[in-house]
């Protein structure tokens, strides 16, 4: 597969959020709550960045993503289903790839309990995606379908 992720114009942000924990008491915080994405994401190839100004240096976890179908309809009422979980460093871009089985899903962050602040940066890859296997595929069928065609040919001109 060919991309081309170093072109700042093949990128969109898609959802930026700063929040901070609420202060119980002098020395506790109230966890932050998941952060919920509130917007269709119909890209699967995504860069997420979680970063955390009071975090200490030996912090590396930045959170668990989750990567929902937007709702899913049954018996029991619309849900929000887990298609994928990722997860990610922080203070850092994370790039991560989905696999191509839902058109539109959101982003969910499960924010660490210790972390008194929190910020979530998403983009999405609106770049040319080329799979160089389909490529291939293409190429063979070419060549294979001008091979039938010649022996047919062939077997045509033989009668004569």
């Amino acid at each position: 597969m060919k991309l081309e992720l170093d072109k700042p114009e093949n990128w969109v942000e898609v959802f930026n959020k700063t929040t901070t924990a609420i202060q119980v008491t002098n020395t506790q915080h109230a966890p932050i709550p998941d952060i919920k994405a509130e917007v269709d994401i119909d890209q699967r190839i995504l860069a997420v960045q979680v970063a955390s100004s009071k975090a200490k240096d030996t912090w590396n976890f930045g959170g668990l993503l989750n990567q929902q179908n937007s709702s899913i309809s049954n018996a029991l009422g619309t849900n929000s289903q887990v298609i994928a979980k990722r997860r990610l460093w922080l203070n850092q871009i994370n790039l991560l790839m989905f696999p191509e089985h839902t058109l539109n899903y959101r982003i969910s962050l499960k924010v660490p309990i210790w972390f008194k602040d929190v910020s979530l940066k998403v983009w999405k890859y609106i770049g040319f995606e080329n799979d160089v296997t389909d490529n291939l595929l293409l190429e063979i069928r070419q060549q294979e379908l001008q091979r039938i065609e010649s022996k047919i040919d062939d077997l045509n001109a033989y009668g004569r």
